[in-house]
């Protein structure tokens, strides 16, 4: 479905004790190629995600950060003569200091991210943000400093100009006939797994 660029605003709005959230992720993400994801989207709602695998021959890898290193969310850009759009970001440090591990991050480019947001007050269940999904995510700031942060690298991801994306989010629900925080998971997790 694509977006109406003349659609305002079409439920009410509950911002009060009864829906405050606690934030907080999940400390395990997934991240790949932007082209190596087959996503379906519902048909009524772009921003919901009902499906998702990877293309033959490739895979997502876990992302794992520790307490709140792993941070992520979303800036609108707004104009006067454009449908509103939404930057992505995500930072995160990179710890590892072998070769391998700083050869994979200096070649990364055009990412899609997956996280599990929580509340953490609630349920054990919380709900998966795609960050990247239709611009893809690029390095936007990238510094090593051996006496600062621990000598930890900072990176940051966000959209390319010109590449934002039509929301501020996607939301992963996926499973037939219903979806479920477990298929949602396990379809998730599936991406780990390189198909034939």
């Amino acid at each position: 479905m694509a977006y109406d660029c003349d659609a305002s605003i079409a439920a009410k709005i509950i911002s009060d004790c009864t829906t405050q959230k606690v934030g907080g992720a999940e400390e395990l993400g997934w991240v790949g190629r932007r082209e190596d994801l087959v996503v379906t989207y519902d048909s009524t709602n772009p921003v919901l995600v009902t499906g998702l695998t990877t293309k033959a021959g490739t895979k997502f890898y876990t992302i794992k950060g520790v307490k709140k290193n792993l941070n992520f969310g979303s800036d609108i850009v707004t104009a006067t003569d454009r449908a509103d759009r939404w930057t992505h970001f995500v930072s995160f440090p990179q710890f590892e200091m072998d070769a391998a591990s700083i050869a994979n991050l200096d070649a990364a480019k055009d990412l899609v991210f997956i996280f599990e947001a929580k509340d953490k007050s609630e349920t054990g269940n919380g709900e998966f943000i795609l960050l990247g999904l239709k611009g893809g995510l690029h390095k936007s700031a990238d510094s090593f400093r051996i006496n600062d942060a621990n000598g930890a690298r900072l990176l940051e991801f966000t959209n390319m100009e010109g590449e934002t994306e039509t929301a501020s989010r996607y939301i992963a629900h996926i499973g037939t006939p219903s979806p479920t925080y477990a298929l949602t998971r396990a379809a998730i997790v599936a991406l780990e797994s390189v198909p034939a």
